[in-house]
This record gives C-alpha cells, sequence and structure tokens, in this order.
C-alpha cells in the first residue's frame, strides 16, 4: 500500500474533489470549490512530498518529470477511486494535484441542463 493512500481516503471522506500537495504546507482539499487544509495531514516537507509521490508515478512519467518538470498521469486505488495526477514544481519544490475521477455519469437532471440542450440529444445531426 503506498503512502499517499491515507491522503487520498481522507479526501474521499470529506467529499473533496482535488487533493493539493505543496512542499512545505499541510495537504488542502477542493471542496465545493472551496480550499481547506487537512488538519490530520502533517506538514509536507520536499523531501516527504516527493516520497510520497514519486511511489505512486510510473516510471515513464518520472523520466518526463525529470525532462520537463511536470507528468501527468493515472491513479487507482481499489475500493476508493480512480484519481487523475499532475505533477509540477513550483518554488516550493516538487507539488501535485490529484482529481477524483467518478465513474458514474450524472444525469441530465443532475447535471440541470435546460430542456433546450436536451432537445439537441434527439437531432440525428
Amino acid at each position: 500500500m503506498a503512502r499517499i493512500d491515507d491522503l487520498l481516503r481522507a479526501m474521499i471522506e470529506h467529499g473533496a474533489s482535488d487533493l493539493h500537495m505543496t512542499s512545505g504546507f499541510k495537504p488542502f482539499l477542493r471542496t465545493h470549490g472551496d480550499m481547506a487544509s487537512l488538519q490530520e495531514g502533517e506538514t509536507l516537507t520536499a523531501e516527504s512530498n516527493r516520497e510520497l509521490i514519486t511511489e505512486i508515478m510510473p516510471a515513464a512519467n518520472r523520466d518526463e518529470f525529470d525532462k520537463r518538470l511536470d507528468t501527468d498521469f493515472a491513479y487507482a486505488l481499489s475500493g476508493v477511486g480512480r484519481f487523475r495526477v499532475n505533477v509540477f514544481m513550483d518554488r516550493f519544490g516538487i507539488g501535485a494535484v490529484l482529481r477524483a475521477i467518478t465513474t458514474r455519469i450524472p444525469t441530465a437532471d443532475e447535471l440541470g441542463l435546460p430542456q433546450v440542450v436536451r432537445d439537441l440529444c434527439k437531432l440525428p445531426k
């Protein structure tokens, strides 16, 4: 089990869409557009952040990150979900944003689509 898995579980338990990891700060969660520090998380040092992130990074992405200082990949955690991962360098060191990928497609009602948009789906061309 990767050490980042506990942070991802906390993210899902809090109903957050994103986990932001920046060296020198506690992990942040984005919930309904609002950012809040994950209180139970420890402040991430440059080294601890690098270890958490590279532990789940595929080898090809490590090579890409070494060359470009940026890479994207997917990570799946059984029983929890799938995540899109963006890893980058900023002024504090290595950082990452992990976004939960929902597997259920919301209905038109849940999206609040107006009838005119729904009618477009019925057009043959």
